[in-house]
């Protein structure tokens, strides 16, 4: 039984100790299953409305947590993300779900899509984070 990918917003110094099991504070959990860091990448360059480039779109895991597969979200896809609304959710389901990777229903992405843009709207000073 594989864990489940989640999406959340904390502090860097709490998302590092949650991922440890250790005691933290991070905010509005979400389990989800089924998308990897590829996947969330290649989210990035379609809402960012840009042909996919690693450089540009790759998000990585964090250095300090090289035994599990936390990735903090890039602060320009978390500020585009923030910048779209409830009308551009399914045009992003739509648009991902056509993806090599995922070819999948795009109704089965809309709760992901909307969970990134609300997270990306009330952030703050956190930071969001993405663990598969």
């Amino acid at each position: 039984m594989s864990l489940p990918n989640t999406l959340f917003y904390a502090t860097r110094k709490d998302a590092i100790a949650h991922a440890k099991g250790e005691p933290a504070t991070i905010h509005d959990l979400y389990e989800f299953g089924g998308i990897t860091d590829l996947d969330i990448s290649i989210f990035f360059s379609i809402a960012a409305g840009e042909e996919f480039d690693f450089d540009l779109h790759e998000i990585l895991p964090m250095d300090e947590l090289e035994e599990y597969e936390v990735f903090e979200l890039p602060v320009r896809l978390v500020e585009v993300l923030a910048a779209k609304n409830e009308a551009d959710i399914k045009s992003l389901a739509v648009e991902w779900a056509a993806t090599e990777e995922l070819q999948c229903d795009p109704a089965d992405l809309v709760p992901i899509v909307t969970t990134l843009i609300e997270l990306s709207k009330k952030v703050g000073d956190n930071r969001i984070y993405f663990s598969a």
